[in-house]
């Protein structure tokens, strides 16, 4: 990563007399037939490093603890991306069966609310009394 190493204010050497450097730029390559790329991501954070203490980091051993630290949160983060993936794909898989309730749902509730109209107008009507003599007669 270009400027890290000023960025980190880390010297070049060690207390122990061990050169540092953090290279500038990260090359893969690779000789493939039949290849497709798939998404990558390239993380930074400023504030990362902050819980590793740095200013306590007086030897390669203490470096390594540091790195292998950051490493095993490296590998959560990606479980967690993995475990977000997941949770993407059951949404799009069941969005279908979501959206067929609300359907389902809407349907009912218009239901409810036509028989409910039924209700109130046949309640403001005016009954009819009907002898089998005469049909027509009415209150």
């Amino acid at each position: 990563m270009p400027g890290m190493q000023e960025s980190l204010g880390v010297d070049s050497t060690l207390s122990d007399g061990t050169e540092l450097s953090l290279p500038e730029s990260l090359e893969i390559s690779a000789d493939v037939k039949d290849f497709t790329m798939s998404s990558t991501f390239t993380v930074a954070l400023n504030d990362l490093l902050d819980d590793l203490n740095l200013e306590e980091i007086g030897d390669t051993d203490a470096l390594k603890n540091a790195v292998d630290e950051l490493e095993d949160a490296a590998l959560q983060l990606v479980d967690g991306s993995a475990a977000l993936s997941d949770g993407v794909v059951t949404l799009s898989d069941s969005y279908g069966e979501f959206d067929e309730g609300i359907q389902t749902l809407k349907d009912g509730s218009m239901c409810c609310l036509a028989v409910q109209e039924i209700c109130r107008q046949a309640s403001q009507a005016t009954p009819t009394v009907r002898s089998a003599a005469d049909p027509a007669v009415s209150r």
